[in-house]
């Protein structure tokens, strides 16, 4: 059976420790898969609009399974974008708007909200993973529709946080689901959603 895709995670996989990659070498291959028909996608828990910026010449070639499996797109076809409810996510951001403000980060299609007040500090750390931020005085008055919700932490209180989001009762009845994603982030995700799921959705595509 010839292959018909091929699928990178990007931090500590495609991407070394600098979240750099040999541009030159890449391309000449991307160029021989082309040849040969088989797809490249770029998966990662993080944003579409981060992964395209890894990938300026051919970010409209080729696909990506970005937000955990959320968001799949493939050229400039959007195939799936999964996103909480707004009634789950009112409940999320309710309960932990009076104790972590500072540290949320709602992840939608086309960019990130954080409270308008963050410091300076995590705003320089935020800007590494989360390309489109946008500073908003209310959270909760986000009328977008929000794939992911993020926690900063530090390795301070990431125990903390994690054993405190543990009891919630979203988690806990499975209404979301808490990731540790490494660099200090910990991740809202909706159930099931991963990077297998999102790359059902591009295998479907290219046995039509």
């Amino acid at each position: 059976m010839p292959v018909k895709l091929i699928a990178v995670d990007m931090d500590g996989t495609f991407l070394n420790s600098e979240k750099k990659y040999d541009k030159a070498r890449f391309l000449q291959q991307y160029s021989q898969l082309q040849q040969r028909g088989i797809h490249f996608v770029a998966a990662s828990g993080n944003p579409l609009y981060t992964l395209k910026a890894y990938f300026p010449e051919i970010a409209n070639d080729m696909a990506f399974v970005a937000e955990n499996g959320a968001y799949v797109v493939d050229r400039t076809q959007t195939l799936n974008y999964d996103h909480f409810s707004p009634e789950i996510l009112q409940q999320i951001l309710q309960d932990l708007i009076p104790d972590y403000a500072q540290n949320l980060i709602l992840c939608a299609k086309d960019c990130a909200y954080i409270q308008h007040n963050v410091s300076e500090k995590n705003q320089q750390k935020l800007n590494i993973y989360f390309k489109q931020l946008q500073q908003v005085d209310d959270l909760l008055q986000v009328h977008d529709q929000i794939c992911k919700v993020t926690l900063t932490t530090t390795q301070d209180n990431n125990q903390q946080i994690l054993d405190d989001l543990s009891e919630k009762p979203y988690i806990q009845h499975t209404a979301a689901k808490m990731v540790s994603s490494g660099f200090g982030f910990i991740d809202l995700i909706i159930p099931n959603r991963h990077k297998a799921y999102g790359l059902q959705f591009l295998q479907a595509l290219l046995h039509k």
